[in-house]
């Protein structure tokens, strides 16, 4: 898969009743080092009414959660790359590019990129979010020795994959309505024989504030 352009790129991004944050977001990602990429927004929940959310693609589809919100955004995409964005992680300018350039290096169809993930400045003072990084109960980026992340940070905030291996396993588990998806999903690339390399090139900033 050498040949890789933007164009073979969807960016997923699963949403509800986060608006101001996710046109954040969004605003980012039409502000990239490349263009050509197709960002998808599926909204989980038909009771949901979304403001004018510029030039990305709307789905909406019945609220069943993320992991089926995921679902649905790779159905409705063709590309052979899938790259998986929270609504709240706001994306450094390199960040598609970065994953992008990790799956040229790594063509294997086995292969998985993840991303890194940091506080937003507007939130990385926080009690809450301070405490989070510390203990590493949200992610675990400092313990990652080498390229290899290892199945249990498939952080699906900021992830990306062959369309072939996603659909191999069968994506995500709909049953799975909220948390642990990725990781149920993780075990299973696993077991078919994906890679997860870290590429901390490709960062996003989490905007997201607890109280």
């Amino acid at each position: 898969m050498r040949g890789l352009s933007a164009e073979d790129i969807a960016v997923v991004i699963p949403t509800r009743d986060r608006w101001g944050v996710l046109a954040r977001t969004l605003d980012s990602l039409q502000r990239q080092s490349i263009s050509g990429f197709t960002t998808v927004v599926v909204v989980d929940g038909d009771d949901q009414r979304p403001p004018d959310l510029g030039d990305a693609r709307i789905e909406i589809k019945a609220h069943r959660g993320p992991g089926a919100a995921r679902n649905w955004g790779v159905r409705a995409t063709s590309q052979a790359l899938v790259l998986f964005l929270g609504d709240d992680m706001v994306p450094a300018a390199n960040l598609v590019e970065a994953h992008l350039k990790a799956h040229i290096r790594h063509s294997s169809s086995d292969a998985a990129v993840l991303g890194r993930a940091k506080w937003h400045p507007e939130v990385a003072s926080g009690a809450i979010e301070r405490w989070l990084e510390w203990s590493h109960t949200q992610f675990n980026y400092d313990s990652i020795q080498d390229a290899h992340a290892g199945f249990g940070r498939f952080y699906s905030c900021n992830v990306s994959l062959k369309r072939d291996l996603f659909e191999r396993v069968g994506g995500f588990d709909e049953d799975f309505t909220y948390y642990y998806e990725d990781l149920d999903l993780g075990w299973r690339l696993h077991e078919q024989g994906m890679t997860l390399f870290y590429e901390p090139e490709a960062l996003c900033y989490h905007l997201h504030r607890y109280d």
